[in-house]
C-alpha cells in the first residue's frame, strides 16, 4: 500500500519545511540545533517514504550520521555556554579567537550537519535524492532540495557569525579544560 509512504513523505516534508523556517530565525544555539534535529528526522521520514532499498538504507545511514554530528555540536554548545555564559547567537561570536580548538570542531560539525561534502550527511542526503529520482518523486525532491538550501543558509550563517565575527572583550581567551573538550573528539 502506498498510503503509509505518502504519509511519511507528507509529514517528512512538513517537518523539513517548518524546521527550515525556524533555523533561519532562531537566535538560541541549542534551539537551533533542536530544530535541525526536526529537519533531519523529517529527512529520514522522506527517505523512508520514498521506500525501496536505497531509500531505507539512506534513512538508516542518515540517522547514524546525524547522531554523530549532533553529539559533536551539542558538546560544543555546552562549551560555548560555559565560556560565554549564554546561548544567545547575538552574543556568541568570535569563537576562533576565543576558543580555537572547540571552534574548529564546532565548525566542522556545523558543516557536516549542513550536508556539505565530504561529510557523511552529504552522502545520506545524496542517496535520498537519488532514491527519490529513481522512484519518480521529482516534485518532492525539488522541494526537498530547496528546503535543504534554506537549512544550509541558516547553518552557514550561524557558523560564520559564531566562528568569525568580532569576539566580545569580556570573554577570556583559551579553550576550556580537557574534561570538556575531549568528548568533542
Amino acid at each position: 500500500s502506498d498510503f503509509p509512504n505518502r504519509l511519511l513523505l507528507i509529514f517528512g516534508m512538513l517537518s523539513v519545511a517548518v524546521a527550515a523556517f525556524f533555523i533561519l530565525v532562531q537566535r538560541d544555539i541549542k534551539r537551533l540545533l533542536a530544530y535541525s534535529s526536526v529537519e533531519n528526522m523529517g529527512l529520514v521520514a522522506v527517505a523512508l517514504g520514498i521506500d525501496g532499498p536505497l531509500g531505507i538504507f539512506a534513512a538508516l545511514l542518515h540517522t547514524l550520521n546525524h547522531s554523530l554530528a549532533k553529539t559533536l555540536l551539542f558538546c560544543g554548545s555546552g562549551n560555548v555556554l560555559l565560556k560565554y555564559g549564554t546561548r544567545d547567537l547575538n552574543v556568541v561570536c568570535g569563537m576562533l579567537k576565543i576558543m580555537p580548538f572547540t571552534a574548529v570542531l564546532f565548525g566542522g560539525g556545523a558543516l557536516a550537519l549542513a550536508g556539505m561534502p565530504p561529510f557523511n550527511i552529504f552522502l545520506s542526503e545524496f542517496m535520498t535524492v537519488t532514491a527519490g529520482l529513481a522512484r519518480n518523486h521529482l516534485l518532492i525532491i525539488v522541494m526537498l532540495l530547496l528546503l535543504l538550501t534554506l537549512v544550509l543558509a541558516g547553518l552557514v550563517r550561524m557558523a560564520a557569525r559564531v566562528l568569525m565575527a568580532k569576539p566580545p572583550q569580556a570573554v577570556n581567551r583559551g579553550d576550556l579544560g580537557w574534561l570538556t573538550t575531549s568528548p568533542m573528539v
